[in-house]
């Protein structure tokens, strides 16, 4: 294909529409470029770029991957000579176009990437286009591809002008499975609970419709060896409506129990909901092993020194394996704890409320109150003695 760079837009129309031509074993007398040069000359712009775009199985069944690439990307240039919103159906037309096969699936990822980026900032194609990305890119194998934007969602998001709460919707979940389907389970995780928190002021039906979403977040953070505070997930609305649910609530129990509960209590859940915990997919050797670690950190915030005793017999394992266990809490933040070995007790440095509330909230305001209180006080008594010495 030649080059344009240096020609006018109605030459690169008229040579898009030429090389079109040429391809099909046409020359310049041909109905196709002998109307595309009335369409320039009554400067038909739209008309003619739809035109264009009404041949992209002549350029994309043909043409190699670079001529591809540039043919389309000349024809997404054009489009700035239309208003914001012709070029933007002009461009929704060619997603809708390059995105219907899956042929040079590379090459058509690239075009859809390139049309995106040649979007006006006030455009309401946006969410769209990029939701027609990412699906393209899953449906072929290539979500690797466009990694670098999935991580960018927030902002990429934030950026948009136009973009409705539904879209939103969309995307995240959309966002959600492709970081999933490559490995990165943690970030997948993270979208799927932003998808949920865009449901707090939502109608019940509404909420309805993502238990299934909802149930996915629990079972995950569970399921991650590493996460360990889940109370702000209990406080989701899209969380909270599956309590006494008669399909999901069993799950929302297992949650609070993780929340808040301790090794008894999640042993009493399994007694009580025989196979459940299996049933959801999780490995219960590995959730028995977080919930020693949360009922360990549950003793260490209600408390500055706790026993071995008191540990093993909470933990339910042998007193001998308490230290392992205090050694493991160390790896986590849980808490900071330090042991003395001789007298077979665990000093608390710090610890880490499992879960916040309101009722911690008022507790920090009387502690700043008080400390607030205590500085006003050292501060007048460091006046009054200023005040002395200078009248000396």
């Amino acid at each position: 294909m030649a080059t344009f760079i240096d020609n006018s837009e109605d030459d690169q129309i008229l040579q898009l529409q030429q090389h079109i031509c040429m391809i099909r074993g046409e020359d310049a007398t041909s109905a196709a470029f002998t109307k595309m040069q009335g369409l320039v000359a009554r400067h038909a712009t739209k008309e003619a770029l739809e035109t264009l775009l009404s041949q992209h199985d002549v350029v994309l069944g043909n043409d190699t991957g670079d001529a591809i690439s540039t043919f389309f990307t000349l024809l997404v240039y054009l489009t700035k000579l239309l208003t914001i919103e012709e070029g933007d159906a002009v461009i929704s037309d060619l997603a809708k176009a390059i995105s219907a096969g899956d042929s040079t699936a590379v090459v058509r990822l690239n075009v859809l990437v390139i049309a995106y980026n040649a979007l006006h900032v006030d455009s309401k194609l946006r969410a769209a286009l990029f939701l027609t990305i990412v699906q393209y890119a899953l449906r072929t194998g290539n979500i690797a591809l466009v990694k670098p934007h999935l991580f960018q969602v927030d902002a990429l998001m934030s950026s948009w002008r136009h973009v409705t709460v539904a879209e939103r919707q969309d995307i995240l979940r959309v966002v959600a499975g492709a970081l999933k389907s490559i490995g990165e389970e943690m970030a997948a995780h993270a979208v799927l609970v932003k998808l949920l928190s865009t449901f707090e002021s939502a109608p019940r039906d509404a909420l309805a419709t993502i238990r299934g979403d909802a149930l996915a977040v629990i079972v995950e953070a569970i399921a991650f060896e590493k996460v360990f505070r889940l109370d702000h997930l209990a406080d989701m609305a899209a969380i909270k409506q599956l309590h006494g649910d008669a399909e999901f609530g069993s799950a929302y129990e297992l949650l609070r129990v993780f929340v808040a509960g301790r090794l008894s209590d999640y042993v009493a859940f399994k007694a009580s909901h025989q196979g459940y915990v299996e049933r959801l997919g999780l490995d219960d050797a590995k959730a028995t092993r977080k919930i020693r670690l949360l009922s360990l950190a549950s003793l260490a915030a209600s408390a500055d020194e706790i026993t071995y005793d008191t540990i093993a017999a909470t933990l339910s394992v042998p007193k001998a394996d308490v230290e392992s266990w205090v050694l493991l809490m160390l790896t986590t933040d849980l808490a900071e704890l330090s042991m003395d070995q001789l007298a077979e007790i665990v000093y608390v440095v710090r610890a880490t409320p499992r879960e916040f509330n309101h009722g911690d909230w008022a507790e920090i305001a009387r502690r700043l109150k008080g400390w607030r209180s205590a500085v006003t006080s050292m501060l007048q008594i460091v006046d009054s003695h200023r005040s002395d010495a200078a009248d000396e």
